[in-house]
């Protein structure tokens, strides 16, 4: 059951992963990540529905690694668990920005070599 959401989440996430690139364009997400602040997922620490976000964030880090010139690993050796916490900094220091915002800002800054 959990595979076909996080492939679910993967397919759809592909085409936010393009609109970072366009902040002026409108791009559709689905999913609790796509939809919630910052502020939410950090209340959702410690919490039965951080799994929704641990979830969402493997989905998007999935699709990420599709797009083609990724390299494969945007993460570039860091796991899961290490975004997850670079991914709470950011939203404990942006908690009205939406959590999308701050997975983007991860692929942004590993992408710059920070």
């Amino acid at each position: 059951m959990i595979l076909p959401i996080l492939i679910s989440a993967a397919l759809s996430l592909f085409v936010t992963a393009h609109a970072a690139d366009s902040p002026e364009r409108t791009i559709t997400t689905y999913g609790l990540g796509g939809t919630k602040t910052c502020g939410a997922f950090i209340r959702s620490l410690n919490t039965p529905e951080y799994f929704h976000y641990f979830a969402f964030t493997a989905g998007f880090f999935t699709a990420k690694n599709m797009v083609p010139g990724s390299g494969g690993n945007v993460l570039e050796g860091a796991d899961l668990n290490d975004a997850m916490l670079v991914v709470e900094k950011y939203c404990r220091e942006n908690p009205m920005m939406g959590f999308i915002n701050g997975l983007n800002q991860l692929v942004i800054r590993g992408s710059k070599g920070h």
